[in-house]
């Protein structure tokens, strides 16, 4: 077994935060992050005009996702950098539809995997290739918020639209997300997890790229399924203190243990 170590404060200016929108994050004051690049994505922008706080990046590259909500996104392109996010991260569909292609704070995201190869390693995913992007932009240290990887893929209140699209047609309990509205009556999105283990996948994807380039990624989700990165005590950070990590091995024995344990 891997024992827990502790790591030391990172140099903001080579921090950054992934904002996932998973339930882990439910309860978290995202105005009291320190002050690093924060990378929040999809339709969290619900939750941050109600609290008056924007991530600095931007990103969605579901491409259903991106089109139903071309409006908020080109709200806050309009605003970047005053009141909403500096930089956004796009398909091609969606940056084409709303004339921003010569815009300097979006980059699309087609372009650049056509021209840098750990963008374009399969499959794709938000919140996977977010974090291959903050990797591109020269972040030595990152950790996740709300990655927890645990969806029930067809929720109550959502029906097929197309063979992969759904729409949410009434209000009902969604327990993947932090934030109760995060899906409204008329939104439409993928089927989140595609084939069973997508997120999964794409996150075994992402930890390769860091691995590669020397980058440490950690996942501060206590909750979290997802295997590929070791696991960060959240209130160290917060408090400044030295972060003490539960290496994933170490979590993997954790829990069969525990099954054992309740099997008996």
């Amino acid at each position: 077994m891997i024992t827990e170590f502790t790591v030391e404060q990172p140099r903001h200016d080579e921090t950054a935060i992934i904002l996932c929108n998973g339930p882990s994050l439910r309860g978290v004051d995202l105005t009291k992050l320190p002050k690093v690049a924060t990378f929040g994505m999809n339709v969290a922008y619900r939750h941050w005009s109600r609290i008056g706080w924007f991530p600095t990046h931007y990103s969605c590259l579901d491409e259903v996702v991106g089109m139903h909500h071309q409006s908020a996104i080109a709200e806050m392109i309009a605003r970047a950098g005053n009141g909403a996010p500096s930089r956004y991260f796009l398909r091609r569909n969606v940056i084409e539809h709303l004339g921003f292609g010569d815009n300097p704070r979006v980059v699309n995201f087609d372009d650049l995997a056509d021209s840098h190869g750990a963008l374009s390693r399969q499959p794709v995913t938000t919140g996977s290739h977010t974090l291959i992007w903050a990797v591109t932009l020269g972040y030595r240290q990152i950790f996740l918020l709300g990655a927890d990887s645990n969806y029930v893929e067809v929720v109550a209140g959502a029906e097929f639209v197309e063979k992969t699209v759904l729409r949410i047609v009434r209000e009902a309990e969604n327990p993947n997300y932090y934030f109760d509205d995060y899906q409204q009556p008329g939104d439409r999105y993928n089927l989140p997890n595609i084939g069973g283990e997508t997120h999964l996948t794409s996150w075994r994807v992402a930890a390769a790229v860091a691995a590669e380039t020397d980058v440490a990624v950690y996942n501060f989700s206590a909750i979290s399924h997802v295997d590929a990165f070791d696991f960060a005590d959240l209130g160290d950070f917060l408090a400044g203190r030295p972060i003490s990590v539960e290496p994933r091995e170490t979590r993997r024995l954790r829990l069969r243990l525990l099954r054992s344990s309740r099997a008996s």
